[in-house]
C-alpha cells in the first residue's frame, strides 16, 4: 500500500509556514507569514533571515488564507499583510477580534476579507465560516471531528494559549505604542495567544489532526495525541518589563516534555528556533538530542526553507 500525504509543508523562516491541505478545494494556508526586509520598519527590526522574496513567494505559495496567532512583529507583519492582501484578492485573513481590526484599520483590509476568531469555536477552511463549538467542550479532542462540519472541508480550531504582551496587558502596550510613528509595526496590538488545530477529514468519518503552536508557553500546551505539531521553539529573549534574560515558551531541551507530557504527536516539525532576535544562537541538534529522549515515539522533520516538504 502506498504511504497518505496528510499534507504539504513549507517553512519560510522564523514563525512563517505554509500548510498546502489535501482534500476539497486543497487551500494553502500561511500562518504568521513575516517577510518584510530591514528599513521597512525603524532600527527597532529584526528581519526574519530565511524569509522568501516576495514574487516567489506569492509564485509558489499564494495563500488562499492567512493566519496570525497573535500582535508581535515577528508574527504579525503589517507590511506583508497589506502585500499579500494586494496580491491575492481573494486570500481570507484570520486572527484574533484584535488581530482582525488592526487587519481593518491600519492595514485596510476589507471587512468582509477578515474573520475575528474565538478560541474554542470551529471555523470552515478555507472560507473561514464559522461551524459552531467543537465536540467534547471548548478546545476539543484533537482527533475528534467537530459537530456541523460535514462539507468534507478542513476544519480550523482556535485555542487560546498564553505569552507575554498578550491579553489585556498586551493591548494596554500596544495602545500606548500606537501614536509613535517610530515604533510603527514593533507591536500591532494585544490581544490573545491563539494556537490553531486544523483538522482534515479522511474516508470512514475519522480526522487527522494538526496543531500549530504559536509562541504559547510550555504549561499552557495542549494535551494530546495529535498527529502532527508545529511547534515554537525559542533561545533567551530580554524581558520587555525586566529587562532580564527569560525563557519565554519551549527550549531545545524541553522537546522530550513537549512531546511527552503534552502533544504526543507522531510527527513534530520544529520551527520558530532559527529567528536572530534571541540572546543564544540555537542549535537544532539540541531540539533532537531531547527528543530522542522522549518516550513517545515521534517522527522529528526539520523542514528546508521555502520549499514544499510532503507530512505523511
Amino acid at each position: 500500500m502506498g504511504v497518505t500525504v496528510l499534507f504539504e509543508f513549507a517553512w519560510h523562516g522564523a514563525a512563517g509556514v505554509s500548510l498546502r491541505l489535501a482534500g476539497q478545494g486543497s487551500p494553502v494556508v500561511a500562518i504568521d507569514p513575516v517577510f518584510s526586509k530591514r528599513g521597512v520598519y525603524g532600527p527597532w527590526y529584526t528581519p526574519n533571515p530565511h524569509a522568501p522574496d516576495f514574487p516567489e513567494y506569492i509564485a509558489g505559495f499564494a495563500p488562499d488564507v492567512v493566519l496570525v496567532t497573535h500582535g508581535h512583529f515577528d508574527h504579525f507583519d503589517l507590511e506583508t499583510v497589506k502585500a499579500i492582501a494586494a496580491a491575492r484578492p481573494g486570500c481570507r485573513f484570520g486572527g484574533s477580534a484584535e488581530v482582525a481590526e488592526t487587519m481593518r484599520s491600519v492595514c485596510g483590509l476589507a471587512a468582509a476579507r477578515t474573520f475575528a476568531l474565538e478560541s474554542g469555536a470551529t471555523y470552515d477552511l478555507p472560507s473561514l465560516e464559522r461551524l459552531g463549538p467543537p465536540a467534547g467542550g471548548p478546545g476539543g479532542g484533537p482527533g475528534r471531528p467537530p459537530a456541523g462540519a460535514t462539507n468534507g472541508h478542513p476544519r480550523l480550531r482556535p485555542l487560546a494559549g498564553e505569552h507575554w504582551l498578550t491579553g489585556q496587558e498586551g493591548s494596554l502596550v500596544a495602545a500606548k505604542l500606537a501614536g509613535r510613528p517610530d515604533r510603527y509595526g514593533v507591536m500591532p496590538c494585544g490581544g490573545p495567544m491563539l494556537g490553531f488545530f486544523i483538522d482534515l477529514p479522511r474516508p470512514g468519518g475519522e480526522s487527522k489532526s494538526i496543531y500549530i503552536s504559536g509562541d504559547n508557553r510550555l504549561r499552557t500546551l495542549p494535551k494530546g495525541p495529535v498527529d502532527v505539531a508545529i511547534v515554537n521553539f525559542a533561545g533567551l529573549l530580554t524581558h520587555p518589563v525586566t529587562k532580564e534574560p527569560t525563557k519565554e515558551i519551549a527550549a531545545p531541551e524541553d522537546a522530550a516534555v513537549v512531546i511527552d507530557d503534552y502533544l504526543r504527536p507522531r510527527t513534530l516539525i520544529p520551527v520558530h528556533w532559527d529567528h536572530e532576535i534571541f540572546l543564544n544562537k540555537i542549535d537544532p541538534e539540541a531540539i533532537r538530542a531531547s527528543a530522542e529522549t522522549a518516550l513517545h515515539r515521534t517522527k522529528l522533520v526539520f523542514a528546508p526553507y521555502n520549499r514544499w516538504v510532503p507530512i505523511e
